[in-house]
C-alpha cells in the first residue's frame, strides 16, 4: 500500500536479511526516509510505481544508490543526503532532483560529461566527490579548476549553497586525490 511519512516522522530501512532493497511502495510526505543497509555494497532503489510526491528527505548510511531513472523521479522535490557508508552514482544526463546534502559519503560522477546534477538546495558538510577528470579536460592534464584555459564545469548546479567545497574531498574513479 501507500506510504506517508508525515514531518517530523521518519521511516527507517535498517539491514534488511536479502541486503539489497527496492521501496516499491507510492511514497508522499515531508518526513525522513532513513536508509542503513548490511553494508556499502548493498543497493537501495525506488520502484517504479514510488512517484514524486515524497518532499521529505531520504537519509542513506549504508548503502549504494543510483541517481537515475525511478530513483531520481521520486526525489524530484525531495533532498538527498548522502551520509558516511554510502556511495551514489549520478546517471547518464541530467538528475532533476529538490536538494542534495553531502554529509560524509561519496557522490561518483562516472558518466560525465552528461551525468550532472540540478537542484534547488545543495550543502556540502562533508564527502567525497569522485570524477574521471580526463573527461573534463578533454585528455590533456590540466585542472578542472583551470577555467583560464576555457574549462568551465558544474558537476552540481544549484539555485542555494551552503557549506564549502573545502569540506570535501575529490578523488579520481581509481581514489587517487
Amino acid at each position: 500500500g501507500a506510504v506517508d511519512i508525515g514531518s517530523g516522522s521518519t521511516l527507517f530501512i535498517d539491514n534488511t536479511a536479502a541486503g539489497n532493497y527496492s521501496f516499491n511502495n507510492l511514497l508522499s510526505g515531508a518526513g525522513l526516509l532513513q536508509v542503513d543497509l548490511l553494508s556499502g555494497s548493498n543497493t537501495f532503489q525506488f520502484g517504479s510505481g514510488t512517484g514524486s510526491a515524497f518532499s521529505g528527505i531520504l537519509e542513506l548510511n549504508d548503502s549504494r544508490f543510483s541517481l537515475s531513472a525511478s530513483n531520481t523521479s521520486v526525489l524530484t522535490n525531495a533532498t538527498l543526503a548522502l551520509n558516511s557508508g554510502n556511495t551514489t552514482v549520478v546517471g547518464v544526463n541530467s538528475q532533476d532532483i529538490g536538494g542534495l546534502t553531502l554529509n560524509g559519503g561519496e557522490l561518483r560522477f562516472e558518466n560525465l560529461a552528461s551525468g550532472i546534477i540540478n537542484t534547488q538546495k545543495l550543502a556540502l558538510n562533508a564527502g567525497t566527490v569522485v570524477i574521471d577528470p580526463e573527461v573534463l579536460t578533454n585528455g590533456q592534464g590540466s585542472s578542472i579548476l583551470a577555467q583560464d584555459k576555457g574549462i568551465d564545469f558544474r558537476l552540481v548546479n544549484a539555485t542555494e549553497v551552503s557549506g564549502s567545497a573545502s569540506n570535501l574531498t575529490m578523488t579520481d574513479l581509481a581514489g587517487n586525490a
